[in-house]
This record gives structure tokens, C-alpha cells and sequence, in this order.
């Protein structure tokens, strides 16, 4: 498989955070829809992509606001 997406040498790290950011809150955001049409066991799988999708999010804005070491 050809790689389809790559990461611009000498990005600056605070906008690569940036944009992993938002790119977090589309998955949360999909994976919160998605699960609005699925069964019960599936709709928890689903939601707990988001759930993992909120926490990098977390640990991503944590480094950017500087709460982070």
C-alpha cells in the first residue's frame, strides 16, 4: 500500500498538535453519530472509540496549554 498522507518536514510542533486536535474531535464527533444507527454491542464498540479519541485530545491540548511536562 502507497502511503497517501505525510507530515510536511519542519512542521512546527504546536500546529501539528493543533491539527492531531482537530482532527480528534472528528473522530468523536463521527464515531458519537455512528453510534446513534447501530445495535446496542456494536454502538458500544463505536463509543469507545470516541472515548479513546476524547482522551488523546486531552493529552494533546494538556501539551499545547502547557499542563504537560
Amino acid at each position: 500500500i502507497k502511503q497517501m498522507f505525510s507530515v510536511r518536514e519542519g512542521i512546527c510542533s504546536e500546529d501539528a498538535l493543533m491539527h492531531a486536535s482537530v482532527l480528534l474531535s472528528f473522530v468523536e464527533a463521527t464515531a458519537s453519530d455512528a453510534a446513534d444507527h447501530l445495535s446496542l454491542n456494536d454502538k458500544a464498540l463505536v463509543l469507545s472509540i470516541a472515548q479513546h479519541a476524547e482522551m488523546a485530545r486531552a493529552l494533546v491540548n494538556a501539551v499545547l496549554e502547557g499542563r504537560a511536562r
